[in-house]
């Protein structure tokens, strides 16, 4: 009798429970975080609309300019399309250095305020994949996100994203893992739960 008591109360146990399929113990480090934010820009939808009607703009605003010349000066010179030209090269020159300079420098003053506020974002971390939700732990908070807020799962070579806003995510290196089958499992079966959320 106390043994179907006790097996009956692990059941309720259980049943409350939800059930984790799996989980990854990893720790970031810094290059991880910059990294992994350049990963996350380049995948965000929004940073892309973003970025390409930023450089629309700003290609088209002088060729806008060279049309309104040419139609107030009523003539097309030589001058005027080197004129385009050069502003075109160097437009694309700065937009080029913004990307390469002003980039970093931003990602890096990110990770310095990671690192002085007390988020717990180099420490280490667990992420446990639920059927209903993502679950990430650290020694400082612990979080359950439903896979309806979560945006997008991605990978390359070396980290898996989970995203869970436009340029917000949970950084995972692969390295965390035993091996490339864990990754793969890992990571087939967070996109299997963010495609069927979609689908509801």
């Amino acid at each position: 009798m106390f043994l179907g008591l006790g097996i009956l109360s692990l059941l309720a146990q259980l049943k409350g429970m939800a059930t984790r399929y799996m989980e990854v113990v990893y720790r970031l480090n810094e290059k991880d975080l910059l990294t992994g934010m350049r990963f996350m820009e380049s995948v965000s939808p929004l940073a892309k609309r973003v970025y390409g009607t930023a450089i629309l703009f700003i290609f088209l605003l002088p060729c806008f300019l060279f049309v309104v010349t040419v139609l107030a000066k009523r003539q097309l010179t030589l001058y005027n399309i080197v004129d385009l030209v050069i502003q075109l090269l160097l437009i694309a020159l700065v937009v080029v250095l913004v990307k390469k300079l002003v980039t970093p420098i931003l990602h890096r003053h990110i990770v310095a305020e990671f690192k002085k506020s007390n988020l717990g974002v180099l420490e280490e971390s667990k992420i446990s994949l639920e059927e209903d939700a993502i679950v990430a732990s650290s020694p400082v908070v612990e979080s359950r996100l439903g896979w309806s807020g979560v945006t997008g799962v991605h990978q390359n070579e070396n980290y898996i994203v989970i995203m869970i806003a436009n340029q917000q995510g949970y950084i995972i290196p692969k390295r965390a893992f035993a091996s490339d089958e864990a990754v793969n499992q890992f990571y087939n079966q967070a996109n299997e739960f963010y495609q069927r959320s979609q689908r509801i």
